[in-house]
């Protein structure tokens, strides 16, 4: 070849170089246009939606690599995984090609091809034709086969075209994967959109039957307010005329026994025996009665939580020898034998009330000896320990009558007693064990009882031998209570369980701020006379006082106090009170404050042209200048509230709420609103959201601490805002009460908002 070469003419030479590049020119055009269908492919088999786009984009691009006189697809049946003819093109060879690829079927030819990934050339004997094989597969599945019939022979289809073909298979099942997906995923969200809108219309019927409850409820709700509120004004109204006729009848009843022992000593020296009986008889009468009224007044005065204890420190076994001793005639009446039993480990002391622990005592063995003849009750002493608590136990045991099984359940109700049978045979009014299950809990501990019918009764009485030992814990866990959640601390009502509480009433909520709500007045005159007259004049008056001796001094104090109110004398050293005032009018955050000026210097004018509210002549009319002052005077109104609230449907339900109870309820959508509103007005309380507009709660609470006696207004928070620890010491330190929306009542609001307006109204 070499030396053929060597032997052309030089027009031969270039004729070879020019067919040669030819060929490759026809090469590159031929890849190129390659190229262009790889990526004509690509981005159509991307956009394509369902498989027959596919197929048509990539028939399109297969004719432009190979001429195929057919192609075929045979795609996977999801039911039954067979091979289906599912696109033939010309139609025509449909049956052909069938038969063709039973063929290779049956001779495993089909079956390697779906193996090799890659194309698998195979000549027939129907018209000469070549067929390429090539699957269609993804990483994960065999989607189908494509079947290519050329009239090339295996020879003329080089290896770079049957790479090319390969690769334009396998962006086909690609896309024909992506096209399913995407429409199970149609389809997916097509079910999704009818299960939506399905449970939209069952969520829409639940709400409107949930408003439907949620009214019935609100009138349920105001209806039971209103029942409870009538029922405890009745309790309370009851609970007082108890107490009041306690009194009314205990007097003159006391009287009446004094002066029937009296009698009785006087009809003893005149000797007659008839009338001491009769006298004996009035007594006994009236002790009973009196007995009996004393036990009405311990229950009322429980029921209205007026019942307070005396706690101190004594002897077990004195007080024990007095019970017994006072007891010993009762229980000899019907010829029982009474005995005190110590145990070794009993407790020698204890802290609590001893007159309430006696009454219980007493009441358990005169039931005991009342309802036992002939028979001994016993009072056992003895000792145990509840977790680190030492406990005393008094268990008074008899051999009586015994209560049936079906009582005792009920045994502590009020006005409760075994049967009407035993009222009528043993009196009593059935008040002394609920007394005493009252008493024990307001104790710290509880009573109960164990009985069978005929065989005696036992009462066991368990309380704490420190009870101020259990009241500092209770006030312990009270104050951890109130360090996580301050809106919740109050203590459970003592009849709720055993030790809860220490006393029928619960203790009156505490603010931990100070509510001085008295007007501060800065005096600035450097004649210490004049300051003291000045002074002493306002104090009396009912305001705060602070002196500033110079203007320099005065100007700091009134960065400092923010006071509500500024005399200012105009003849001073240094800095003068025009000099003063001009400074007190230009800074932003006291220009607002009242100026007084006080002088001898006769220039009205240009007190008013500086800003002065007031010009006063000195030497001073005190009248004058009281009700001068007086004029700038800020009284909280303890009767009105400021709600500061920006969702309208919680300021219109509140406001309403409110104003049924007599406030007057002034609102204002945004601190800036409010602040605008408290420069004229002094509420007796603000009811306060956190998260609102322009000027969160927060910012609001700031701004009124630059503003002398507006800072010490009560604040209520009411916030649906999740507070963190920083937020929560934060507001325990400038407001009065923090109340989470939704885990208040309207009660609890309510009670809150009256118990500072009453603290206002005591200090004004």
């Amino acid at each position: 070849m070499a030396k053929q070469a060597k032997n052309m003419t030089p027009a031969n030479k270039m004729k070879m170089r020019i067919d040669y590049l030819e060929k490759v020119g026809r090469w590159n055009l031929f890849s190129m246009n390659v190229l262009v269908s790889l990526g004509e492919l690509q981005h159509g088999a991307s956009l394509a939606r369902n498989p027959k786009q596919v197929l048509d984009i990539i028939e399109e691009n297969l004719q432009k690599l190979i001429q195929f006189k057919t192609m075929a697809f045979f795609m996977v049946d999801e039911d039954s995984s067979d091979f289906i003819l599912t696109r033939i093109s010309p139609e025509e060879d449909r049956e052909r090609i069938q038969k063709v690829i039973d063929e290779q079927i049956e001779n495993g030819t089909f079956a390697w091809a779906l193996n090799q990934n890659r194309p698998v050339m195979v000549n027939t004997d129907l018209h000469d034709d070549t067929v390429i094989l090539h699957v269609l597969a993804t990483k994960s599945r065999v989607r189908g086969m494509f079947v290519g019939g050329t009239p090339f022979a295996q020879k003329e289809i080089n290896g770079q075209t049957l790479y090319l073909l390969s690769i334009m298979i396998q962006n086909t099942a690609n896309a024909l994967e992506s096209a399913a997906l995407y429409e199970l995923i149609y389809d997916q969200n097509v079910n999704l959109e009818k299960l939506v809108k399905k449970r939209t219309a069952a969520l829409e019927k639940q709400t409107d039957e949930l408003k439907e409850e949620i009214a019935f409820r609100k009138l349920a709700e105001e209806s039971l307010t209103i029942a409870k509120v009538e029922a405890e004004t009745a309790a309370r109204t009851k609970s007082e005329f108890l107490t009041n006729m306690s009194h009314e009848i205990r007097t003159p009843l006391n009287a009446i026994l004094g002066y029937g022992e009296i009698l009785q000593y006087e009809a003893k020296k005149i000797n007659r025996p008839d009338f001491v009986k009769d006298l004996q008889a009035i007594e006994s009468s009236g002790k009973h009665l009196l007995n009996l009224i004393n036990d009405v007044l311990d229950l009322s005065k429980m029921q209205a939580g007026k019942m307070e204890l005396n706690v101190q420190q004594f002897k077990v076994s004195s007080m024990i020898d007095d019970v017994v001793a006072t007891c010993l005639p009762l229980a000899k009446k019907n010829g029982n034998r009474l005995e005190a039993i110590f145990e070794e480990t009993s407790i020698e002391t204890m802290v609590s009330d001893e007159a309430r622990l006696r009454q219980v005592l007493l009441n358990l063995i005169g039931n005991a000896s009342k309802f036992t003849n002939d028979g001994v009750i016993t009072l056992k002493i003895s000792s145990s320990t509840a977790g680190e608590e030492d406990q005393i136990c008094f268990e008074v045991r008899d051999t009586g009558i015994g209560i049936d099984s079906e009582t005792l359940d009920t045994l502590f109700e009020k006005f409760t007693q075994a049967d009407s049978s035993t009222t009528r045979k043993y009196g009593g009014t059935g008040l002394g064990l609920a007394i005493s299950r009252r008493l024990c809990r307001m104790l710290g501990g509880d009573v109960s009882v164990t009985s069978a019918f005929g065989k005696g009764a036992t009462f066991s009485v368990v309380i704490p031998v420190d009870l101020e030992k259990k009241l500092s814990q209770m006030d312990a866990e009270l104050a951890k209570r109130s360090a996580t959640a301050p809106w919740k601390s109050k203590l459970a009502d003592s009849s709720v369980a055993a030790g809860s509480a220490l006393s029928s009433e619960e203790p009156e909520s505490k603010s931990k701020r100070k509510l001085d709500l008295r007007s501060l007045v800065l005096v600035i005159d450097d004649d210490r006379l004049v300051r003291d007259l000045i002074q002493r004049y306002l104090e009396k008056e009912g305001f705060r006082v602070e002196v500033a001796s110079g203007g320099a001094q005065g100007l700091q104090l009134a960065h400092t106090l923010r006071p509500d109110i500024i005399t200012l004398d105009v003849m001073m050293p240094e800095v003068d009170g025009w000099q003063v005032l001009t400074q007190l009018k230009e800074d932003t955050t006291l220009s607002k404050i009242p100026v007084i000026m006080l002088t001898m210097v006769d220039d009205p004018e240009k007190a008013a042209s500086l800003g002065a509210n007031e010009y006063l002549p000195k030497p001073l009319d005190w009248d004058r200048f009281i009700e001068v002052v007086k004029k700038y005077q800020k009284v909280p109104n303890v009767g009105s509230i400021l709600m500061i609230e920006d969702d309208p449907a919680s300021r219109g339900a509140l406001s309403r709420i409110l104003s049924r109870e007599g406030w007057s309820v002034s609102i204002a959508a945004t601190g800036t609103d409010a602040l605008a509103i408290l420069d004229g007005e002094l509420p007796g309380v603000i009811l306060l959201d956190l998260i609102l507009p322009e000027m969160d709660g927060f910012e609001f609470i700031a701004n009124l601490k630059d503003r002398g006696t507006l800072g010490k207004v009560p604040i209520i928070v009411l916030t649906g805002k999740e507070l963190g620890k920083a937020e929560l010491i934060q507001l325990e330190r400038d407001v009065d009460r923090v109340l989470i929306k939704g885990e208040y009542t309207r009660a609890e609001l309510i009670e809150e908002i009256r118990n500072l307006n009453g603290k206002l109204a005591g200090q004004s």
